[in-house]
Formats: structure tokens, C-alpha cells, sequence
């Protein structure tokens, strides 16, 4: 499984629920209408898609390209240290190997939750959490999701309703 070559990872208390609700006024990012500031490290595709969603009208589809680690992120979040980030992530039945929800902070320390198909409800929402650490480096530089492909299709995950 590729991790991150370029960053530590530091795993926080990381859990999978599947189906859990979503209180739509502790919502930081919906992508209802826009991608709000997330973009696509190449070369993962990203796009709002009213094709799933888990509350609002539309999610942020996050296409995974070839074998590599695909990341899709947003920088400059305003999440604090200690905050518990919840990303809740549609996953396809097949072509992920891993994804991960994570969390870097301004000295660039990555704080993750590793999550492969044996833990993700396949063709379901999951919801992913990442505990800040309290001692993170403020301000936060960005939270984000990668993904793996298995490099014989490009799946799409879709994001929705991340908050903290």
C-alpha cells in the first residue's frame, strides 16, 4: 500500500461508522453548489456532482487515476488542534485500495486515518474521523482525502459534509 512519501504519518484516533446523520448547521464544507476551495493534486479529478449525496443537494466526486495516491484537499482550513475532523466518503464496490481522511498542520505533521475496502461499506457512506492533534502547529495548512486506485479503473469516491 503507497503512503505519502513526502510526509510523516501520524495516525490519530481514527473510526468508521457507516450511515451515521449529518447535522447540517455543524457543516464546514457541503458542495451543494461549488467545490469550496478544494482542488485535485494530479492527477485525481475533482468535481461537484449531484450524482450521491448524503444530506444537501450535491457531493465533491473524487476520481482516483491509475495506481498512484491521489489527493484531493482544501487549504488554510479553519480547524483548531484538538478538533475531531468528520468526513463522511462514498465508496465504491471495487478499484480502491486505501483512502485516507487527513489532517496536516503548519509544520507540515500529518495526522490520518488509513482506511482499506475491508473497512469501508462498499456502494454506502462511511464516515471517517481525524483527531486534530492537540499540539498541531497552527494555523492548520489543509485537510484533505487520498485515494488509491487499483490501477485497473479510475473510481470515483464522493465526499460530503465534511465539519468539525
Amino acid at each position: 500500500m503507497a503512503r505519502s512519501p513526502t510526509f510523516p504519518l501520524a495516525l490519530a484516533g481514527a473510526l468508521c461508522v457507516v450511515g451515521a446523520a449529518v447535522a447540517a448547521s455543524a457543516v464546514q464544507y457541503n458542495f451543494d453548489k461549488t467545490a469550496q476551495g478544494w482542488t485535485g493534486d494530479a492527477p485525481c479529478k475533482v468535481a461537484v456532482s449531484t450524482a450521491k449525496h448524503l444530506a444537501g443537494s450535491g457531493s465533491l466526486a473524487i476520481t482516483a487515476v491509475g495506481n498512484k495516491t491521489n489527493s484531493a484537499s482544501v487549504y488554510k482550513p479553519k480547524v483548531k488542534p484538538g478538533a475531531v475532523v468528520v468526513f463522511h466518503i462514498w465508496a465504491p464496490a471495487k478499484g480502491i485500495v486505501s483512502l485516507q481522511p487527513f489532517v496536516q498542520d503548519a509544520k507540515y505533521q500529518w495526522a490520518g486515518a488509513w482506511t482499506t475496502p475491508p473497512g469501508l461499506k462498499a456502494n454506502a457512506w462511511n464516515t471517517i474521523t481525524v483527531k486534530v492533534p492537540a499540539k498541531a502547529a497552527t494555523p492548520i495548512f489543509k485537510v484533505g482525502v487520498q485515494v488509491t486506485g487499483d490501477g485497473k479503473s479510475s473510481p470515483t469516491i464522493y465526499l460530503d459534509s465534511v465539519s468539525w
